[in-house]
């Protein structure tokens, strides 16, 4: 059937698309002296009840949904026109499907501000009692100015009865896209909101690698790997992605729903560090600059990302903390291999290996010098004596009584003074509180890869390594500075003893 020439008041000037439901057109509304997209629903498909229903269905949720990520609608055919049409923005740019096709694989940064975005558009319509549902490359549009907008809401789901769209008790049915589909979507079963956080870590994993998280020649294949957990390491298609960025991706991505992230707004923090980490201050920025030339941002992101990683490793070094040093300096080599400073300036902080390290030098720089192997060798001696030195220092001695008794009141004395303490101990956590601090109100915090300045709701308790407070029954806001991170939480200590880690390593908290 050859399209029409005009719908409605509605001039059509050429197309845009082509879907299984239909067409999406260029139009121009004479009446607002407007160009317009309209998306229209074909004929065989529309004299369909459920189709119709569906249609609907996807007209309100888009006028329910009002955000600037999100497609914005100006007009509906209704329910019982002959021809069933949505009148929408035009959108400039093209869909991440296309643009990665041309472009490539987006750097970590670029896919982390569409993340970014794209939590911002479903955290909207999760509040509003929907999922989207169908959350995929070909469904979502970015522009040359960096703006992601969120499209297609015809198969949009109610997860609550007061949701902006009816049908939340109807049988729902199994409808997406192979590879994006949450394991419960495909099984239909209960959905909810980490139905859609599920599609997003699968999104976010294609436009960064290229591939889908779960290898499959057939949609049967594919559900078996999805339904087991079965997740290709990201790091075998692009191995400049970050650990951090990669765990998040394997946090979306859980089979079971309940090990995913609770929320989008998590998700969105945890992107926010992601993009602190790689040095984005205005990520509409970075996504416009990758727009325009995606080579010559690519070698921008990794300026500044080597650039972060090395102040932090100078920081992480001057604090002897050698954990990190390691951490930041294996990272470093595999963003920037060749790079002369990072060899020049990340060596371990431990003086006994320092010293070994500094001799073996001295031993190889020494061959072919009269006399020079002997001084290396006596430097290697020394620098082991250093060691045996210290392991001696800090074996445990035999108590005796005196000794005892004396140990035991130096035990007291530091009691509660752990944040005095240079070396992190590894506490009992979680269910292994000790009874007198697993009551209401008692929190635990416990501070890895580095001692971190502890602040809870705005007082702060200097730097520790491990810290028990006892609080007022109630949320509160716990916040740790340290290695070049702030990580922040709020807590809810009411109904018992509470036991958080921060790792300042993987820049997260974690409740245990």
């Amino acid at each position: 059937m050859n399209d029409p020439e005009t719908i409605d008041r509605y001039e059509i000037r050429g197309i845009l698309g082509h879907g299984a439901m239909g067409n999406v057109y260029r139009a121009w509304d004479p009446k607002l002296h407007r160009e317009v997209a309209m998306k229209v629903v074909a004929q065989s498909l529309s004299r369909d009840a459920k189709g119709r229903q569906r249609f609907h269905r996807e007209a309100r949720a888009i006028a329910a949904l009002r955000h600037s990520n999100i497609v914005e609608i100006y007009d509906y055919s209704g329910v019982e026109s002959e021809h069933l049409y949505l009148v929408m923005e035009k959108l400039e740019g093209d869909d991440l499907f296309n643009i990665m096709n041309s472009k490539g694989m987006m750097p970590e940064p670029a896919a982390a501000a569409v993340g970014h975005e794209l939590c911002a558009a479903l955290q909207v319509a999760h509040e509003a009692g929907v999922i989207h549902r169908d959350l995929k490359p070909e469904n979502v549009f970015m522009d040359g100015q960096g703006r992601v907008v969120l499209t297609d809401f015809g198969v949009v789901k109610a997860i609550r009865e007061d949701s902006a769209v009816d049908g939340w008790q109807a049988d729902t049915d199994v409808i997406g896209t192979p590879g994006f589909m949450a394991p419960e979507l495909m099984m239909n079963r209960a959905l909810g909101p980490r139905t859609d956080i599920f599609a997003l870590g699968a999104l976010l994993y294609n436009i960064a690698t290229g591939e889908l998280p779960y290898e499959g020649d057939s949609p049967v294949e594919m559900f078996r790997n999805v339904v087991s957990g079965r997740i290709r390491d990201a790091r075998q298609f692009n191995p400049s992605l970050s650990q951090e960025f990669c765990d998040l991706l394997g946090e979306c991505l859980q089979a079971k729903p309940k090990k995913r992230f609770r929320s989008v707004e998590m998700v969105r923090e945890r992107l926010k560090l992601i993009l602190e980490q790689n040095g984005v201050s205005d990520l509409r920025d970075d996504l416009r600059d990758y727009m325009r030339d995606p080579k010559a941002y690519a070698q921008l992101a990794r300026r500044r990302v080597v650039s972060y990683l090395t102040s932090r490793l100078k920081v992480a070094i001057k604090d002897h903390d050698e954990q990190a040093a390691v951490s930041l300096r294996a990272r470093l080599l595999e963003v920037d291999p060749e790079n002369d400073e990072v060899h020049a300036i990340s060596g371990v902080t431990t003086p006994g290996m320092k010293a070994l390290r500094s001799n073996t030098e001295l031993l190889s720089r020494g061959q072919g010098r009269t006399g020079g192997w002997l001084y290396a060798v006596v430097g290697v001696l020394a620098g082991l004596a250093v060691l045996l030195a210290g392991y001696l220092v800090f074996q445990p001695r035999p108590l005796t009584d005196s000794t005892k008794r004396t140990d035991e009141a130096a035990k007291a004395d530091d009691d509660g003074q752990d944040e005095q303490k240079d070396k992190p101990e590894q506490p009992a956590v979680g269910k292994n509180l000790p009874p007198e601090k697993s009551g209401p109100g008692n929190i635990e915090i416990v501070v890895r890869g580095g001692r971190g300045t502890l602040t809870v709701d705005g007082k702060k308790y200097g730097k520790i390594t491990r810290k028990t407070l006892k609080l007022t029954p109630g949320k509160h806001v716990i916040e740790i500075r340290g290695a070049g991170r702030r990580l922040k939480q709020t807590v809810d200590v009411s109904t018992g003893g509470v036991s958080l880690i921060a790792d300042l390593g993987r820049g997260r908290i974690t409740r245990e």
